[in-house]
């Protein structure tokens, strides 16, 4: 697979992770003003709909990059563990300008 393809594959997973995590921490804000009983949004609310929004967006990078990082070194031991080349003679990492 060319590496202009991964880069695009590996965007449109942070894409996609984060607005499930931004959805994610929606939805624990509202059950959390819920339980509290409030009928307004004040400072306390936003800030820790933030907390929630940092924390998951860290959860979701974390999770594509050690996804992508271990699909990377199983991709390069099978295709390129006979000295850096795959079958043809050619090292695929060389298409990046």
């Amino acid at each position: 697979m060319p590496l202009r393809q991964t880069v695009v594959d590996l965007s449109i997973a942070l894409g996609v992770l984060a607005g499930v995590a931004v959805v994610m921490a929606i939805f624990q804000i509202i059950t959390w003003n819920r339980r509290q009983g409030k009928l307004v949004v004040d400072f306390i609310t936003i800030l820790r709909f933030v907390f929630y929004c940092v924390g998951g967006l860290g959860n979701a990078f974390f999770a594509v990059s050690l996804g992508f990082s271990l699909w990377w070194f199983i991709l390069y031991k099978v295709r390129f563990g006979r000295g850096g080349q795959n079958e043809t003679g050619h090292s695929d990492f060389q298409d990046v300008q």
